[in-house]
């Protein structure tokens, strides 16, 4: 993966590395993936290219197939187990943007994420 040289950009990798080094099957699946998932946080979006790999860059893509919203609070609760991912989803402290035009995508996207995030 490419290594990004922003703070979220590198958090976000950490995470995700540590997902896909446990599960070499789930990281032969992402190689296929061809998406877009921007990720606002409060202090600046990250784009996830999925196209032959992963590459994390700075900057909101123009038209993203997913776009997630969330505060650096709501991953630090995600990560200290304070509140489930659903719930997260549910209180809207998550935010999805494109859901049910492109469900596989996040289904793939929340299957990479939600369990490194909440270890």
């Amino acid at each position: 993966m490419h290594e990004p040289t922003d703070f979220v950009g590198k958090v976000l990798a950490k995470l995700v590395n540590s997902r896909l080094e446990v599960n070499p099957n789930l990281q032969a699946k992402v190689m296929h993936y061809r998406m877009q998932v921007v990720v606002d946080t409060s202090y600046y979006p990250v784009t996830l290219h999925f196209d032959k790999g992963l590459r994390i860059v700075k900057g909101a893509a123009e038209r993203p197939t997913l776009r997630l919203g969330l505060s650096f609070d709501s991953i630090i609760g995600l990560v200290l187990h304070k509140v489930s991912p659903m719930r997260a989803v549910l209180k809207g402290q998550i935010k999805v943007k494109g859901l049910l035009r492109h469900p596989l995508a996040t289904y793939r996207i929340y299957r990479l994420l939600m369990p490194a995030l909440t270890g």
